[in-house]
């Protein structure tokens, strides 16, 4: 059985980096490099930098920074944490300071989060903080949102996203309207409103998410048979 999940993996795998010729995505030496403690590439030295709004951090490490956190120990693509909810909360209240505090302490548990930074530069913007919103946007809202426009290179309508939260983003960023969406395979596909930019339809790579899912699974499955064999 253990073969045999193996076998199932690795053709998972091959379906997600052979599936789009023009998307392929090498996690594999991502992970070499941002598990490398030698390296200034190191993944907490490249997220304690982000966290600090370091300037200096060059497309490639935005790269590493966002496909790396599939890797990090806080990545959770369809999960919401405590201090999240408590920052949604407070922005409904329009307690924007105490939101400002939880959106913090969030980001905290993994900086690399899209839609909780551009939120958290708008409540700067609310509250006058016209410094700090500068900077979320400056500094890690657009590189990262840089960095999934960049992730198919030949095709602008396509994009490899670690979290199905960040396609929002997207077309937040396009200015564009979703009209229907639906999953072939491996790609999330959203059909859109008309706009000025005539596009009809973006596609989206969701197979890192798709992939913490399925290895989620994998680890409810053994706890099952842990449980199963010791009664």
């Amino acid at each position: 059985m253990k073969t045999f999940t193996t076998l199932i993996l690795t053709v998972f795998l091959n379906c997600i980096y052979s599936q789009n010729t023009d998307c392929q995505l090498d996690v594999g030496s991502i992970k070499q490099v941002i598990t490398d403690t030698s390296s200034e590439n190191y993944y907490d030295s490249l997220l304690n930098r982000f966290s600090n709004f370091d300037s200096t951090l060059s497309a490639y490490q935005y790269k590493l920074l966002y496909y790396g956190n599939y890797f990090y120990k806080n990545y959770s693509p369809y999960s919401i944490d405590k201090h999240a909810k408590k920052f949604w909360k407070s922005l409904e209240n329009n307690a924007y300071q105490e939101a400002i505090e939880y959106g913090k302490k969030s980001l905290e548990l993994n900086p690399i989060n899209l839609r909780l930074i551009y939120f958290m530069s708008l409540v700067n913007l609310r509250i006058e903080n016209n410094e700090d919103m500068r900077k979320y946007t400056r500094y890690q809202y657009f590189p990262l949102i840089d960095v999934i426009h960049n992730s198919c290179s030949n095709d602008t309508s396509k994009f490899v996203v670690i979290s199905v939260f960040d396609e929002y983003e997207i077309l937040r960023d396009l200015e564009v309207q979703k009209k229907k969406q639906y999953l072939i395979n491996l790609t999330d596909v959203l059909e859109l409103e008309d706009n000025e930019l005539k596009i009809k339809k973006l596609y989206f790579d969701v197979s890192l998410p798709q992939m913490y899912l399925m290895n989620e699974s994998r680890k409810v499955r053994r706890e099952k048979k842990r449980k199963n064999k010791k009664n």
